[in-house]
Parts: structure tokens; sequence; C-alpha cells
């Protein structure tokens, strides 16, 4: 996934709610891992666990980290941000 707003910052251990939706348990669908800035897209990078989520491609949920008071608006998007045909490695 990637923050919608190149700008923001996203934090490891951040909780996906949907948007409209309380963040309340019920409502997790999962959580950020890990996460790096990438000069190839030009934001954040992250990975997690989203329920479902190779079928929810391009939907847009927010990262809710309650401790640090942050969210912000994430794209789910291919952990393929580089070269996703293989076209670079092959030649």
């Amino acid at each position: 996934m990637k923050p919608v707003n190149p700008v923001d910052t996203l934090k490891a251990g951040s909780h996906f709610i949907a948007k409209g939706k309380e963040p309340v348990a019920a409502n997790d669908d999962g959580w950020i891992t890990s996460l790096v800035f990438s000069p190839h897209v030009g934001s954040q990078i992250a990975l997690g666990y989203l329920k479902n989520g190779s079928a929810r491609l391009g939907e847009r949920l927010r990262a809710v980290n309650l401790l640090a008071r942050t969210e912000v608006e994430v794209e789910i998007v291919s952990p393929h941000f580089v070269d996703p045909e293989g076209e670079r490695l092959r030649g």
C-alpha cells in the first residue's frame, strides 16, 4: 500500500479501517507490518496484513494509529512497485 497523499507519513503498526467506520477492533481489517520511503514511487510504501487483500487492489482505506494519533488515507496497490512485468530483469 501507499499513502494517497505522497507527503503523508505512515506508521508501522497502524490498523486498516474502512472510511466512515469507527477505529474499533470489530472494524479492523489488518495492519501495516513494515514501511520504507521509495524514491521510485516518490512516497512511502508499506507491506502489511489485510483481510482479502489481493481482491482489494485500488481500494482506499484509513491507516489509523491511535497511540500516535495519526490517520492517513492509503491505497491498496500491488506489492510489485518496480518493474512488475519483469522487463528490466529480462532485458
